[in-house]
């Protein structure tokens, strides 16, 4: 049985997060802004970085700059969000 479930999409490339957002995001996810980073994405390699060489404000920046850098996706929901796609959470989460 499919639900659904209103949402609003957001492309990170054509409309990315500003560093306050990336920050926000971070903390609802009880993260810090260095851990949104896919550092397995090709956009981040081709940086030539490692995450040792950057802060959590640079970490932001280069979110802003390429959305494809950061994980993804992302689910918010008021004041909590999660991230990465797993059917059993995400309907969790949905349910609260």
């Amino acid at each position: 049985m499919q639900e659904k479930t209103d949402f609003t999409e957001r492309d990170l490339v054509k409309e990315p997060l500003q560093e306050e957002e990336v920050h926000a995001l971070a903390e609802k996810l009880q993260l810090t802004a260095k851990e949104l980073i896919n550092i397995r994405s090709k956009a981040f390699k081709n940086l030539g970085l490692g995450l040792e060489e950057i802060d959590d404000d640079h970490a932001a920046r280069i979110i802003r700059e390429n959305g494809r850098i950061m994980v993804r996706p992302v689910l918010e929901r008021g004041d909590r969000a999660i991230k990465g796609f797993k059917e059993d959470i995400y309907r969790n989460f949905l349910s609260l």
